[in-house]
């Protein structure tokens, strides 16, 4: 159930996707341009925090840890490891969204190049810090908690 905040939020997301587009439009931007920054935004909202400025990872692994000591880590695993799938999917957007605009020109396609980029450079590392979470849970939980507070975790590194 949403809140009113998070109906709020995504008002005004909606808001500035309009805006947005608009803006790019009047700019020149060219319907291919137009038609991948749509498809961007809808993948930066597929992200786990839908942000460009966060990457989610320790509300991830925080989230994980309080989840495995309410139930068993076996029965946490399965969760985890459809999350993965759907991460690897989303990457794989990311990776043929950046590919489909690499010859783009014109108006605003250079930002949107940087964004493409910026956005599966996340996916990417979404993917690591995932597959970190279950290696590193499978050894036990005691293991995660030191990486997590030694900043040993691959998202700790960027």
């Amino acid at each position: 159930m949403h809140t009113s905040s998070q109906k709020i939020a995504t008002i005004i997301g909606h808001e500035r996707m309009k805006s947005q587009w608009r803006w790019q439009k009047n700019q020149g931007a060219h319907e291919a341009t137009l038609i991948a920054y749509e498809t961007l935004d809808s993948l930066w909202a597929s992200t786990y925090t839908g942000s460009c400025t966060n990457t989610g990872c320790q509300e991830c692994v925080i989230a994980v840890l309080q989840e495995v000591d309410s139930i068993e880590w076996d029965r946490v695993r399965p969760h985890l490891e459809e999350e993965l799938v759907e991460v690897q999917a989303l990457a794989k957007d990311a990776e043929a969204l950046m590919c489909s605009v690499t010859d783009l020109e014109g108006p605003c396609s250079g930002k949107l190049k940087i964004e493409c980029t910026r956005l599966l450079c996340r996916t990417q590392l979404w993917v690591a810090a995932e597959e970190e979470i279950i290696c590193l849970m499978d050894q036990g939980q005691e293991v995660l908690d030191d990486a997590l507070y030694q900043d040993k975790l691959v998202w700790q590194s960027e």
